[in-house]
């Protein structure tokens, strides 16, 4: 997991040969989207862009990837993450979804990490 500000994104493009074109796309054109999802390099990149109210705490079950990387950007505003290491995770919800690349757990986050306007955070498949 990585946590850090859009000031820094450049030191982080080395981890994986997409993040440069992720992080160029989000910062250009972030702001201006609407929200859904938005194809960037088809099967590879794609930004999510959601303007709603955030879900409450107990009512957001903690979510793992296998395959993708999430890299998360506040936007405008502040979000709070809950995070677990994934290998601690033991109360699956319905298992993983190999269409959407996704598993919840019903876990109790170990770890809160609050992100203000132009930070960002990138998930793994074992965060």
């Amino acid at each position: 997991m990585v946590i850090s500000t859009l000031l820094y994104c450049e030191k982080y493009y080395s981890l994986n040969p997409l993040f440069k074109r992720a992080f160029e796309f989000a910062i250009a054109n972030g702001s201006t989207l609407e929200d859904g999802k938005h194809t960037v390099e088809e099967d590879k990149i794609y930004i999510i862009i959601a303007n709603n109210d955030l879900r409450k705490e107990e009512e957001a079950p903690l979510e793992a990837h296998n395959e993708y990387i999430d890299i998360q950007i506040v936007l405008k505003g502040r979000e709070s993450f809950g995070v677990k290491d994934r290998a601690l995770c033991v109360d699956y919800c319905d298992g993983y979804n190999s269409e959407n690349d996704i598993e919840f757990f019903n876990d109790k986050f170990e770890n809160k990490i609050n992100l203000a306007e132009g930070d960002f955070i990138i998930f793994f498949p074992e965060d």
